[in-house]
């Protein structure tokens, strides 16, 4: 009877060893943010005019200490992109 345990408790860790690191490392992930810049008003004030910025500086910082993450340039377009970054 000792031994039929063994063996289980013996298969049981096994799997366990090979198993759980596998799928751990199946969890890494990255993160890309990507959007577009855009106009508040127009030069005068008055209205909202909504047009693409192109080449404005876009800059990702922590919420809780504003250290910098990531920075970026807008395209052409307005269009940003911050490629894998980490979670």
């Amino acid at each position: 009877m000792k031994k039929i345990k063994r063996r289980i408790f013996n298969r049981i860790l096994l799997y366990l060893l090979f198993f759980i690191p596998t799928s751990l490392l199946a969890q890494e992930s990255s993160v890309t943010l990507s959007g577009t810049v855009k106009s508040l008003t127009t030069e005068d004030g008055t209205s909202s005019a909504n047009e693409a910025l192109p080449f404005v500086n876009v800059v990702l910082k922590e919420s809780g200490d504003s250290a910098f993450v990531a920075g970026t340039i807008t395209n052409e377009e307005g269009l940003f992109t911050f490629i894998d970054l980490g979670t």
